[in-house]
């Protein structure tokens, strides 16, 4: 193809005829462009969809493993109560006479003085 002669004058239909030419490519372009476009946004919306999806499968997986963990802390939170509840029972038990023990001893020591015998 030759190099076309810039200085060459031109007539009104040439010119339009390469406008015309020239818009019509314009549009072809824009054309494959919206398509691409869409085809993209077609991509990006199956993407969010699928992205979606897998965020509400962990969100139940991490549901589910609070639940789990829940129940373990509950049943050891349960384990360490009993073992507590029995030690506290073995001191419990070894002070259940203190206040009878402990009236005795204020009695003897509050008691009024015996007069000693001369």
């Amino acid at each position: 193809m030759s190099e076309p002669d810039m200085e060459a004058p031109v007539t009104r239909r040439e010119m339009h005829n390469a406008f015309e030419q020239w818009g019509n490519r314009l549009v072809d372009m824009m054309n494959t462009l919206a398509a691409r476009m869409n085809a993209m946004e077609a991509r990006v919306a199956a993407e969010f969809v699928a992205m979606g999806d897998r965020l509400v499968a962990m969100g139940d997986r991490l549901v589910a493993m609070e639940a789990r963990l829940t129940d373990e802390l509950r049943r050891g939170t349960k384990a360490s109560e009993e073992g507590l509840t029995t030690r506290l029972r073995v001191i419990d038990d070894k002070y259940k006479d203190l206040p009878a023990r402990m009236d005795r001893v204020e009695a003897k020591l509050l008691a009024a003085p015996k007069r000693k015998r001369r």
